[in-house]
């Protein structure tokens, strides 16, 4: 049987720390990632082989920035339910040297005294902040997630399963069996394939629904933006040509945030 394999770029999840988010102006939990080169086979990952760097994904927002490990104490395996026992036991001294955590304090409380410009301004920022990975997915939207990861898996191990069978009866005797089990082979990777691919061709759209719309949203909602001056945002985002500006819908946007309000 032919086997597709080869590298590519791959993560790995190693744990929890306690950091300051930059979108969300808190302090937040984050899952630490080591990033580099793996392995895949059928273009699904087996792993990673050569560790390049790390980074940290909010807890709350969902965004993937670049950190150094040596920032923190050390590196928990779980989530804690607790910010404030994550924060002691992964990096203690966080809430008296981390500078920025006392700018986003200033930016939230001066929020209400921003002219409509200046609002439009952050929320632009807001948007350029999240435009890189929204570039980046549709311009790789043929990279799997877990979806379209676990449809090509199951796709292959179906495929294998009927070869099996069909080899298992080869004898004169069964040679119906043995072509019934070869056409549901052959069916099995008809239908798999197609079912992989609309689940690859839908990916950015399910990585903007669950990854960008949640963290636009948390970015701007120490704003308080209207209907109207999100629409305007948006509008002018498109101005811009940023391509997250035509591939977030100002529904979703306000349905994330009123999420946030709850």
């Amino acid at each position: 049987m032919f086997i597709i394999s080869g590298t590519k770029g791959a993560q790995k999840p190693i744990g929890w720390v306690a950091d300051y988010c930059d979108n969300c102006l808190e302090v937040r939990q984050f899952e630490i990632f080591a990033y580099g080169i793996g392995r895949h086979v059928y273009f699904v990952s087996t792993g990673l082989t050569e560790t390049r760097g790390h980074l940290k994904k909010c807890g709350t927002c969902h965004l993937k920035s670049a950190t150094d490990l040596s920032r923190y104490q050390k590196v928990v395996r779980k989530a804690s339910k607790s910010l404030d026992d994550l924060i002691a036991e992964t990096f203690p001294t966080l809430l008296t040297t981390e500078g920025r955590i006392g700018i986003g304090k200033t930016l939230q409380v001066e929020a209400g005294r921003l002219t409509p410009q200046e609002k439009q301004d952050r929320m632009i920022q807001v948007l350029q902040r999240f435009n890189p990975l929204v570039e980046h997915r549709y311009a790789n939207w043929s990279d799997f997630d877990k979806y379209s990861s676990s449809g090509c898996l199951t796709t292959i191990l179906l495929f294998v399963l009927c070869i099996n069978r069909g080899c298992a009866h080869m004898d004169i005797k069964s040679n119906d069996e043995f072509a019934g089990w070869i056409h549901a082979a052959g069916y099995t990777l008809l239908v798999g394939f197609l079912i992989t691919l609309f689940l690859a061709i839908f990916g950015p759209s399910r990585f903007m629904k669950h990854e960008i719309v949640p963290g636009v949203a948390h970015g701007v909602f120490y704003l308080n933006p209207s209907h109207e001056e999100l629409k305007k945002a948006l509008d002018r985002s498109r101005a811009l040509r940023l391509k997250i500006g035509r591939k977030i819908s100002i529904a979703a946007l306000d349905k994330a945030l009123k999420a946030i309000n709850v």
